[in-house]
């Protein structure tokens, strides 16, 4: 089981939350007691220097002023149970619950003994179950917080729900995995943005699932690209910066797909994926693009021409194609075509070079708004470049004939800072910026796959096991889940999303629907 605790400090409120994962992970359970998980928990919240609960003199007992928040899954129609051995003092204890999409629900715990709380509506939803002492109150004792199968009006509990319809079988179709490198989601029309930076992907939306909140595990290449083939964080899988290695033990997807039999490519542009870092492991065969995403005076992408070889050589086999292009990565610098976003500035132009880039970031070069500006322009152009690479992608397929026989993915592995929160680039911090990616994926037409907008929380740690799964690989020894449920069933599969930067400032984040927060190992919460 894994566990993560994250402290924040607003006001004199001391949140802890401790995630337990898999509660209640199958629906023919009847119920689930939290009271004897916090129990077996305890141990470890005793160790931490923020405790808010202790086990004394048998009973549980919660600090005053405290909040601890539970996240879990209810698959079914439930209501919480909680008992308490004595009156608390009036509104003095709450329990609060949250989930996305729905309006939170705040109860006040008034009485001895044994109240019950209706959460039918927050079915199939993750949730979070914050029990709160207010300050003036003393240390509340608690006797029993279960999860149980919700009571009819004749006192039965309510049925199980019917089973979900199988996810269909996918393994016979083949995988094209398209990375735009350094792609922040919140610059593309197809979130929102408010410049038509993604006209392509606007359009392929309305025949895609797109994930709303997708993020990196790490925001920069080396321990991206490691956490999406192996499903295990950079301080797992070991591949933190350019002196280390994937660990030797830690397979990839690819090398999953070999010990089968599957076939998988690689295509890319980008010297970290090709050199000996371990990630290009397993590959059946790897070709490597010398331009920069795009052709001589900014031709189309000739990465894509290596489609008609691939399928040549391997007409029916199912297989995985994984590309990895350079737009809108720096410098941003698209072809002229492209450049629709640069805005005339009278103040000194800083072009959008890495020299210039990396010194802004270092604080050695300083630019004003107008400046910060004219450089987004730029980047925004080569978001608009990236969106016609997955175009010209896409068009290749269909003029092969092979695009209704595959699953097409369309992502970034990290997002990019343009400033702010004073960081250009990306690798330095763990905000949004640098972890926030696009994640379309695009299914053949004969599986009726509704087009929509899904909002749960996931992560490219998610990635390698959706992939074991399409191809019917047993599940290995993953941090991360399938997809697939979230995407067949509407499924929440994350609480929340754990993401590191262990290269430059020894960064932790946590976040969830509705924080993110961030912890400096050698500094202080920020």
């Amino acid at each position: 089981m894994f566990q993560y605790r994250c402290f924040v400090k607003p006001v004199s409120i001391i949140l802890i939350i401790l995630v337990i994962e898999g509660l209640l992970a199958s629906c023919q359970k009847k119920e689930y007691n939290i009271y004897e998980n916090i129990l077996q928990e305890i141990e470890i919240l005793q160790d931490s220097f923020d405790a808010a609960l202790e086990f004394q003199d048998g009973h549980l007992k919660q600090s005053s002023g405290t909040a601890v928040t539970y996240y879990t899954e209810l698959p079914q129609a439930l209501e919480l149970y909680v008992e308490l051995p004595t009156k608390p003092k009036e509104a003095a204890a709450t329990i609060s619950i949250h989930a996305d999409g729905i309006e939170s629900q705040q109860f006040e715990i008034d009485k001895k003994g044994g109240q019950s709380f209706d959460l039918a509506q927050f079915q199939g939803k993750i949730v979070g179950i914050e029990l709160k002492v207010e300050p003036e109150n003393a240390a509340l004792q608690w006797d029993s917080l279960v999860l149980r199968s919700l009571k009819t009006s004749d006192g039965d509990q309510q049925p199980d729900q019917p089973p979900l319809p199988p996810i269909p079988d996918l393994k016979n179709y083949d995988v094209i995995y398209l990375v735009l490198d350094a792609f922040h989601a919140k610059h593309a029309s197809l979130y929102g943005y408010d410049r038509k930076t993604t006209p392509f992907l606007d359009e392929l939306a309305k025949e895609a699932v797109v994930f709303d909140n997708m993020f990196a595990n790490a925001p920069y290449t080396l321990a991206s690209t490691g956490v999406l083939f192996t499903s295990k964080f950079a301080h797992e899988h070991g591949l933190i910066h350019e002196k280390k290695r994937l660990s030797p033990i830690t397979p990839t997807i690819s090398e999953l797909l070999s010990a089968k039999d599957i076939p998988s490519y690689l295509i890319t542009i980008h010297g970290y994926l090709i050199g000996d870092w371990g990630l290009s492991r397993g590959f059946s065969k790897i070709f490597k693009e010398r331009k920069y995403g795009h052709g001589p005076k900014g031709q189309p992408a000739t990465a894509f021409d290596n489609f008609e070889k691939i399928y040549a050589e391997e007409p029916q086999h199912s297989k995985f194609i994984y590309i990895h292009l350079g737009p809108p990565h720096s410098p941003y610098m698209p072809p002229e075509q492209f450049r629709k976003f640069i805005p005339d500035i009278t103040s000194e132009k800083i072009e959008p070079v890495n020299e210039n880039l990396h010194k802004i970031d270092q604080r050695k070069l300083r630019i004003n708004d107008e400046q910060l500006e004219y450089i987004i322009g730029w980047y925004d152009s080569n978001v608009l470049y990236a969106d016609y690479l997955a175009q010209n992608m896409i068009e290749r397929l269909r003029e092969l004939g092979v695009l209704e026989r595959c699953i097409v993915v369309i992502t970034s592995d990290h997002g990019e800072g343009l400033l702010q929160h004073k960081r250009m680039l990306h690798g330095s911090t763990v905000f949004d910026e640098m972890i926030h990616v696009p994640f379309i994926v695009r299914f053949p037409k004969e599986l009726n796959v509704s087009p929509r907008h899904i909002t749960h929380l996931v992560s490219l740690l998610d990635v390698t096991p959706t992939l074991a799964e399409i191809f019917g690989i047993e599940p290995a020894d993953f941090s991360g889940k399938s997809l697939l449920p979230t995407i067949f069933h509407d499924q929440a599969i994350n609480p929340f999303i754990y993401t590191e930067a262990l290269v430059y400032e020894n960064l932790r984040a946590v976040r969830d629907f509705k924080y993110n927060s961030l912890y400096a190992v050698d500094k202080k919460v920020l």
